[in-house]
């Protein structure tokens, strides 16, 4: 078809006309399957834009890559039969060695595994250029193999998001080198050319890992978290995964497990692994307690609370005991000690809005008629559960000088301890040098080239053994690597671990 067609004709001389769709797994996937992620992810690869797609673990990041990349029938479902959007999975974790050829010749690959999206002409010419460069070991050659196949669909109007699912596992072991090619090629087809990185966290809590600078500032444009599932998906996987059970959940079971894990798909099933294992159910009140018990449940919990912040973590924890406070008040039916509990958890709510905000959009709060609510009673159970979880953002009341851990002051500090938080608490997230610190740390009477960089670790040893919930593994300060000597970087919020 000529190349001065319509957009639509020349859209139409690239992809198939009937999408494939694999057999087995995903065709019990319905095309509104986390029709809300879709349509957002959808929307910025059709304008050639680059994006995180981000969840906690178990909330089901990779399934919903897999299934935009397996299931092109779905692109014409949001788009049209006028699409111009494909997806090609690149594993950037089996990466054979970190050199670029071989970088380049895994994205060839790549396209020759989805070949089956295009028509046969197109799948000849990704075949061909696969099949002669798969053993170059001189990058230019993959190299131009692949420009030559993005050229095709620049000139046709294409887009071509490449999905980097776990790309803040790559992005630790990467050379540098790596990173700055994939945002030279993304530049080079800037409109046609885009990412979408699969991520457990947002590219601000990743910032200390060099390899990533390259590309952050196209991925944290965009970001998509991935929660737990709506309540038609999440009721579907019910069924799915209870299918063959030789009983069934009936619809008041059905929806009980769906308040037990709030739609997340890892507490699905571990929920209906205990339902296939356990035949003499008792009532549906003894099942999160039982649930809870298992040996594979809290980790998986653990896990999740300890993917957010120190300062999320707390709100959840003052969130679940005025909650509590509340519920028990009402079972004893005092109106005055009914009143007070209400009064106590909206000021709660409002102490910690700017986190539960955050939480809603994790997916991990919920906003109901009487407030926010933790989005499973499996969660919540475990919250309650733990002790002394979340120390809170740390923060400097301007007025006073005091610096502060959640409500708590943090008076034990040594003199330089707290010039060096204070310093670090009024320059966040930044990476920051030795030299940098002891300069706006230590006093003006103090001869700096006197300072050494083990006076200045001594210090920094200090305040994590009073700010740090476990000092060896520190999520206030945090060591980076880069230059010749590194430094460190503060998150007042408490980095997730």
């Amino acid at each position: 078809m000529s190349e001065n067609g319509s957009p639509a004709a020349r859209r139409e001389a690239i992809f198939s006309e009937a999408p494939h769709t694999p057999p087995g797994r995903w065709d019990s996937y319905p095309p509104s399957y986390r029709a809300r992620e879709i349509q957002t992810i959808l929307a910025w690869v059709s304008r050639g834009d680059s994006g995180s797609v981000v969840g906690l673990p178990g909330s089901g990041r990779s399934t919903l890559l897999e299934f935009l990349c397996h299931r092109p029938d779905v692109h014409i479902h949001y788009l049209g039969l006028d699409r111009n959007v494909v997806f090609v999975p690149v594993d950037l974790n089996i990466l054979p060695d970190n050199t670029v050829a071989t970088l380049y010749r895994v994205i060839l690959r790549a396209f020759y595994h989805g070949r089956h999206q295009f028509i046969p002409a197109l799948q000849q010419n990704i075949t061909t250029l696969y099949h002669k460069n798969k053993g170059a070991r001189d990058p230019f050659l993959p190299q131009s193999a692949l420009l030559e196949l993005l050229e095709l669909f620049r000139v046709r109007q294409a887009r071509v998001a490449c999905v980097l699912n776990r790309f803040d596992e790559f992005c630790q072991v990467a050379e540098p080198e790596l990173v700055r090619t994939l945002r030279g090629l993304r530049d080079t087809f800037k409109g046609t050319l885009c990412y979408l990185a699969g991520m457990h966290q947002e590219v601000e809590h990743l910032s200390d890992l060099p390899a990533l600078q390259p590309l952050a500032e196209i991925l944290d444009m965009n970001v998509c978290w991935v929660g737990p599932l709506n309540g038609t998906d999440g009721r579907q996987m019910i069924e799915r995964q209870l299918r063959a059970a030789a009983s069934p959940p009936g619809p008041a079971d059905a929806e009980w497990l769906w308040q037990l894990t709030g739609g997340h798909p890892s507490l699905i099933r571990l929920a209906c692994n205990w339902w296939l294992a356990t035949p003499a159910r008792p009532p549906h009140q003894e099942w999160a307690d039982l649930l809870l018990a298992q040996t594979e449940v809290q980790p998986r919990l653990g896990r999740m609370l300890d993917s957010l912040t120190q300062k999320e973590q707390l709100a959840l924890s003052e969130l679940q005991k005025v909650q509590a406070q509340l519920a028990a008040a009402q079972v004893g039916g005092d109106t005055n000690a009914i009143k007070k509990r209400k009064k106590e958890v909206a000021q709660t709510e409002q102490e910690h809005h700017e986190s539960y905000a955050s939480l809603h959009t994790k997916g991990i709060c919920r906003s109901a008629s009487g407030g926010w609510q933790i989005f499973s009673l499996l969660f919540q159970g475990y919250v309650a559960s733990v002790v002394g979880r979340g120390r809170g953002g740390i923060w400097l009341d301007h007025n006073t000088g005091e610096l502060y851990q959640g409500k708590v002051v943090l008076s034990g500090l040594a003199p330089l301890e707290k010039s060096v938080l204070s310093f670090f608490v009024q320059h966040p997230r930044r990476q920051h040098t030795h030299n940098d610190i002891i300069e706006a740390a230590w006093p003006d009477d103090v001869q700096l080239e006197g300072v050494s960089t083990e006076t200045l670790y001594q210090v920094i040893r200090g305040l994590r053994k009073k700010i740090e919930p476990n000092p060896g593994k520190p999520v206030y300060i945090i060591n980076w690597r880069g230059q010749r000597k590194g430094g460190y970087q503060f998150f007042p919020e408490g980095r997730p671990a």
